[in-house]
């Protein structure tokens, strides 16, 4: 293994670690990307990251399977938190993948 492939394998590792560090501390389940956190409103860490218009966390939460048809515990789906709140961006890539995920 080079030294770009070794930079590249800690760059990885670094983005793995903050993502997890995003999720714990946000009292999060890093092994379970659908379990809402206990408190209300019971979001999902899609919702969470919805609201803070976190496009990189969406992206790596959508990639470990996380649900963008998962409701908190008013009923809402992150598309309906998005709608209200952040950037036309997040509401565009929610919708994408939205309508794509099986109900």
């Amino acid at each position: 293994m080079d030294d770009d492939d070794k930079n590249q394998q800690a760059q990885r590792l670094i983005e793995e670690m903050t993502r997890i560090t995003w999720l714990k501390s946000r009292n999060f389940d890093s092994d379970d990307v659908n379990k809402p956190r206990a408190r209300f409103p019971c979001d999902t860490a899609v919702h969470v990251a919805v609201f803070e218009a976190n496009l990189d966390m969406l992206e790596y939460l959508h990639k470990r399977g996380a649900s963008m048809q998962a409701t908190n515990a008013l009923g809402f789906t992150p598309l309906q938190n998005a709608s209200g709140s952040v950037t036309p961006a997040i509401i565009a890539w929610v919708s994408e993948r939205s309508f794509a995920d099986p109900l």
